[in-house]
Order: structure tokens, then sequence, then C-alpha cells
């Protein structure tokens, strides 16, 4: 085995391991994203202030690994009267090269009325009993608010009996909380965030044509329809043959 192909394969061993290492950490840096975001939102709302929810849509981990190598040799041979002397240098050079990028792209939610819902919904939440699709979601109830808590001054950080993660500061200075004994009802928050993503055109389609009334056409209909016009090809070309 040449040395070149030696060092090409460990290093597409480094960039294998290199690239689960990245799909691992955008996975922890989506999670912690989203979470944070959701909280900043559930803080605003709850103050009364302006809030946007900003989904991520395709995020890559690209490596890119290069390698070359230049290798030289010779002889040289020097003689005269007295002496002659022989020289054979050899000389090589290696070139590794690494580069890794993230590319993101990312979409506000503006026309998605049921994810800013869910948001309404949690903060109108009464105990921690309460289904959040059972919640009003029309307006906020801004003095009856039990499920995001302001931390008291006098209470310690680490004395505060949170939901792990949901402990944040906000812009106005005051740290909040969503109390332990609703996490039922912040993970449905989460769940109906994210469930309320923006939706392909054709089901975007397919919701229009169905609230229009007219009947939207299924995968069994259009295979069928294909095939329709297959039988009628053969018989047009079949008729072409026999004239």
């Amino acid at each position: 085995m040449t040395l070149p192909l030696l060092l090409a394969l460990v290093f597409s061993g480094c960039v294998a391991r290199e690239v689960r290492w990245h799909a691992t950490s955008l996975r922890e840096n989506a999670l912690a994203y989203y979470e944070d975001q959701i909280m900043d939102n559930l803080i605003r709302a709850r103050n009364g202030q302006l809030f946007v929810h900003v989904n991520l849509g395709t995020i890559n981990a690209i490596v890119r690994d290069g390698f070359g190598a230049n290798f030289g040799g010779g002889r040289t041979l020097f003689d005269n009267t007295t002496s002659a002397v022989t020289s054979k240098p050899f000389s090589f050079l290696l070139n590794p090269s690494r580069g890794s990028e993230v590319q993101l792209s990312a979409s506000t939610l503006i026309e998605e009325e049921d994810a800013y819902a869910s948001y309404i919904r949690f903060l109108n939440l009464r105990s921690s009993q309460q289904r959040l699709k059972d919640a009003e979601r029309e307006r906020i109830r801004y003095d009856e608010i039990v499920s995001l808590v302001v931390k008291d001054e006098g209470v310690a950080l680490s004395d505060v009996d949170c939901i792990p993660g949901t402990l944040k500061r906000g812009n106005d200075g005051r740290y909040y909380y969503i109390p332990t004994r609703f996490k039922a009802a912040y993970q449905e928050l989460c769940l109906g965030v994210l469930q309320s993503l923006p939706k392909s055109p054709a089901e975007t389609a397919a919701n229009e044509a169905k609230s229009a009334g007219r009947n939207v056409p299924t995968v069994d209909d259009l295979k069928k329809e294909l095939r329709r016009e297959a039988e009628k090809t053969r018989n047009e070309l079949r008729l072409q043959l026999n004239r």
C-alpha cells in the first residue's frame, strides 16, 4: 500500500468522525435554539410585547478534506581527477487541508395562527391539569397567568423548582420560569409549535381544494388516470399500425 493511499484512508476515517460530531452538535444546538425561542416568546407575550416565531429549515454540516503530496529524488555525480562524489537527494512534502461549513435556512412564521395560538393557550392555563387544547386561544388573561412565573428576588436560582431549560432572564431584567407541575402542558406547547410549521405546496393546494368543496385526487386516482392514458395511447398506436 502506497503512502498516499494510506493517508487517504486515515483522513477519510477522521472526516467520518467529524461529520458525526457536527451532526450531533447541530441537533443539540437546534434543540437549544427552539427551547430558548419558546421561552423568549412566552416572556414577551406575558409582558404584552410583540413576538415572532422563526423556524429552522434545512441544516447541513459539510466537512471537506484535501490531501496533496509531492515527492522528489535524483542522483548527482561529481567526478574530477582526484575524487568522485555521488549524492542521491530525496524529498517529500505533504499538504493536508480541512474545512467545515454549516448551511442553515430559516423562515419567519407569519400566517401560521396555530403556532401563535399555542403560546396564548399555554399562558391561559388555569391549572397544571388543564389540557392545552382546552385553554382560550384568542387573548391572554394577564391577571391570571400561573404557567409562567416570575422568580422572587429572595429565591436563589439553584432553588427554583422549574422544568430544566426554562429558567430565563427576560429583557426587563427579571427571571421567568415554568413550574415543574406544568411539564405536560409545556411538552404540548413545544409539539404544538413544531407541528404548526408551514405545509408543502401540495398540502396547501389540497387543503384549499377541500375548503372549496372540490374533490382532491388521491395517489390511487392518479395512478388509475395514468394507466387509462397509457392504454389509450397503446390503442391509438395499434390503429395506426393496422392501417
